[in-house]
This record gives C-alpha cells, structure tokens and sequence, in this order.
C-alpha cells in the first residue's frame, strides 16, 4: 500500500477471528493510509444489523463510516 493511499473497507458484517485481530489490523492499515473508509453494502437493506463486533472494534480507526 503507497503512503498516504485512500483505504476502503467493504464489510458486510462477515467476520472471522476475534474483534481485537480485525481493529488491530485496521489500525495497522490507517496509519500509513490518508483515509480509510468503512462501506458496507447490507446498511440499505431494513431490518440489517450493519455492525459485527469486529468492525465495532475497528471503527475508532476509521475516518468516514
């Protein structure tokens, strides 16, 4: 990844491994990264719970959710 790239994340609340492994991980990304933003293609979907436990984990490191 070049420095200062924009970093999105698509998630769809499929997650494996534990919440600490993925916020560290998105942590380890937003450092060189000048953005990184969180899409996540089931939010217009009604009823769609639209963050997992990793992602919740991971959302201090993003900068646009």
């Amino acid at each position: 990844m070049a420095r200062g790239a924009v970093v999105v994340v698509l998630s769809g609340a499929w997650e494996r491994g534990g919440p600490e492994l993925l916020a560290a991980r998105v942590r380890r990304l937003h450092r060189p990264a000048h953005r990184v933003i969180r899409a996540d293609p089931g939010k217009a979907r009604p009823g769609c719970s639209d963050l997992a436990a990793g992602m919740a984990a991971a959302l201090p490191s993003v900068d646009h959710s």
